[in-house]
């Protein structure tokens, strides 16, 4: 049995991948938004907690340590998944044409600074919050 090749004549087929593409690239950015909704009101509502009464901070803030290594990690593997979906993406449009520039368009501030960088920060910035929370309980 011949394997079947796509040709210049097979759109559909590769029109079909790139969505697919797509589309896993919006699923990876939907799961991380998700898990920040889900971390800000778990670490919104444990912080709240502590400081309206007098329980021991040390291991709510262990958890929310945990919590955020986790979402820092979550976070660098979805950026990864991004990409590389992204990346398959764009290697597919070249198909229709070698010549085309398949990119997200970047203006201003957002050439230097990747969303995943600002989510990774965050990440970052909350876990030395909680350590200094920590250290003056």
């Amino acid at each position: 049995m011949a394997e079947q090749r796509q040709g210049p004549g097979d759109t559909a087929g590769l029109i079909a991948l790139l969505e697919q593409h797509w589309l896993h690239a919006r699923h990876v950015e939907s799961e991380r938004a998700w898990f920040m909704s889900a971390y800000s009101a778990i670490t919104g509502g444990i912080i709240t907690y502590l400081f309206s009464s007098d329980t021991d901070r040390l291991w709510p803030g262990v958890f929310l340590l945990v919590l955020t290594f986790i979402g820092f990690a979550l976070n660098w593997r979805w950026a990864q998944a991004f990409e590389h979906y992204q990346q398959q993406a764009a290697d597919i449009g070249r198909q229709f044409d070698p010549n085309a520039q398949v990119k997200v368009p970047r203006n201003g501030v957002w050439r230097v600074v990747r969303t995943n960088h600002l989510f990774l920060g965050f990440y970052g910035l909350a876990f030395v919050g909680l350590l200094v929370m920590l250290a003056a309980a």
